[in-house]
């Protein structure tokens, strides 16, 4: 590092399981967890870092032409001497095709809590990165397309 031999120790540990139910007619549910723990060491410093996501997802038809979609994603970052950065996003759509004609309509709400930062993090062989991210505030959106 900067021309100085050095060592440094990366262990990261990922887990990451899911689940998609369709067992409903009317109800689809998805849920993904991924937990990453990086520690790593060197001769500058020790760093420890959790990091969680939670996503999940539900959509409901209650008959053929309407469809309401809401889903979210928790994340949660500690890295050691930092403070922990907890964020929920989530996102709600309205589809509605209308038995007649050949038009379809969507409402969608984005960032419903209208959060502005997320930081993530990346470990590579020499690296600890955090990346802060800038979102986009609360959105409206309306959507008519045209199908053929």
């Amino acid at each position: 590092l900067n021309n100085q031999l050095g060592w440094l120790r990366n262990k990261v540990y990922v887990f990451h399981p899911g689940i998609s139910v369709n067992r409903w007619k009317r109800i689809d549910l998805e849920y993904g967890y991924q937990l990453q723990i990086i520690d790593q060491t060197s001769q500058q410093a020790d760093i420890s870092v959790v990091d969680q996501k939670h996503s999940g997802s539900i959509f409901y038809t209650p008959e053929k032409r309407h469809l309401f979609g809401l889903s979210g994603e928790y994340y949660s970052t500690k890295q050691s001497g930092q403070q922990e950065s907890n964020v929920l996003f989530a996102n709600f759509s309205y589809h509605l095709k209308p038995s007649k004609g050949k038009l379809k309509y969507k409402l969608e709400v984005r960032n419903i809590f209208n959060h502005s930062e997320m930081v993530r993090y990346y470990n590579s062989d020499i690296s600890l990165v955090s990346s802060n991210y800038s979102i986009r505030p609360r959105q409206f959106l309306v959507t008519v397309s045209l199908g053929l």
